[in-house]
């Protein structure tokens, strides 16, 4: 059993501080009910508790190509989740930081090797067209 915590914002005076009780179940455990282990894309936003979410998968078991993950409220710090992601074969891939959306990205080395993008070749999203990426190679030409 989880909480979910409904904090109040400041800009959303309306919000509470209520907790509610839900029902919590590993990852692993979805995956294998819909009978998959592979996943291209997984975003992880659960205020606070990345860092241990991310700790109780199976890494073994699970092939997730490419992740988001909040990282501004995890007590455990951004260097921590970056050296653990590492640790499971991820390479810190690039920041995304727009208002109320502080993510890292981390991609498997295999993907990039499959991608016409190359290793430190970040790309740039453009504020006011979220649709648009950019590599900086392009930006410079």
């Amino acid at each position: 059993m989880g909480q979910i915590f409904n904090p109040q914002d400041p800009n959303y005076p309306g919000e509470s501080l209520d907790l509610s009780s839900a029902n919590c179940f590993p990852l692993y455990s979805f995956l294998l009910a819909l009978g998959t282990t592979t996943v291209d894309y997984f975003s992880l936003d659960v205020e606070s508790s990345e860092y241990k979410v991310l700790q109780s998968i199976p890494w073994d078991k699970i092939d997730i190509k490419t992740l988001s993950v909040e990282y501004n409220l995890i007590p455990e710090g951004m260097p921590a989740l970056i050296d653990f992601m590492k640790s499971k074969g991820y390479i810190y891939y690039m920041k995304f930081i727009r208002p109320y959306t502080h993510d890292l990205i981390f991609v498997k080395q295999e993907v990039l090797d499959h991608t016409r993008v190359q290793y430190g070749e970040l790309p740039i999203l453009d504020v006011n067209n979220t649709a648009s990426w950019m590599t900086r190679s392009n930006l410079e030409s």
